[in-house]
């Protein structure tokens, strides 16, 4: 089991500092995740971002989140980075920017780092100054005008707030396992939440991949798909992942939670 605690988020913290520090002016950015999702649902403890931040300005590093998954409402608040105290300078974030109907992705920037990509037309010098990229179908109005209707019907029906009561409930009904056999962690935020399987819960012992793959199988046969952690961190991909619909109701939780209950009563 990997450690997300206090000691081990200052050990994380600690080690990103002396690479900072040794690697002062050549390192550009730091690209983190705001709770990490193919690690495990790895959710940071509240200090740490305030901490890493303060690192990454000490040595002018940008501090990069990446809003790929937990962005438009899937921890409970419209920004994963938002759970935190912490302001980013770059954000990337594509899934639920157009909530798949399209393939998109972006980057946002703080102003004065976006001033730096631009150019003066009229000076000859300076006319190339500017990022320059190539897509293929750059400029299609079809992406954008799925990207404003999803994030219009996100913000109209309130499904960040339904994320946060709803992955609450979730969260709940997935603790109620913690004493069975096998469950080793459970944790997470809004609709966003993992299940970690042990074979020994005092000394953390992961089951194997090979009994992971089963657990999964008896809880689709309970007629309930979720996800897992696959080859992401070595000894690490025996965890369940969870992330429901944004309009997914208390009663379907009922029905998750139920069905693993079930799947590791069979194992």
């Amino acid at each position: 089991m990997v450690g997300h605690g206090r000691e081990s988020i200052a050990a994380a913290v600690y080690e990103q500092l002396k690479i900072l520090g040794y690697y002062a002016g050549t390192v550009g950015g730091c690209i983190v995740e705001p709770i990490t999702a193919g690690g495990g649902i790895m959710v940071p403890v509240q200090e740490y971002y305030p901490i890493l931040q303060s690192i990454c300005r000490k040595y002018g590093v940008y501090l990069i989140m990446d809003e790929v998954v937990c962005g438009f409402g899937r921890t409970g608040k419209f920004w994963g980075h938002e759970q935190y105290d912490v302001d980013p300078d770059i954000i990337t974030m594509a899934k639920g920017l157009a909530s798949s109907y399209m393939p998109l992705s972006a980057t946002v920037f703080r102003q004065d780092i976006f001033d730096k990509f631009l150019c003066d037309p009229n000076q000859p010098g300076e006319r190339l100054n500017y990022f320059r990229d190539i897509s293929t179908y750059g400029g299609c109005t079809g992406a954008m005008t799925a990207a404003l209707e999803s994030t219009r019907l996100i913000e109209e029906e309130q499904l960040v707030e339904n994320s946060r009561v709803v992955g609450a409930y979730l969260l709940e009904g997935l603790q109620s396992l913690r004493d069975m056999p096998l469950v080793g962690d459970v944790r997470g935020k809004g609709l966003f939440c993992g299940v970690e399987f042990v074979k020994d819960k005092q000394t953390k012992t992961s089951i194997t991949e090979g009994e992971m793959g089963r657990i999964m199988g008896l809880v689709a046969a309970e007629g309930v798909l979720v996800g897992r952690t696959n080859s992401s961190l070595p000894g690490n991909n025996t965890i369940m992942n969870f992330a429901p619909a944004l309009v997914a109701t208390k009663s379907e939780m009922d029905e998750i939670v139920s069905a693993l209950k079930r799947a590791i009563e069979k194992f």
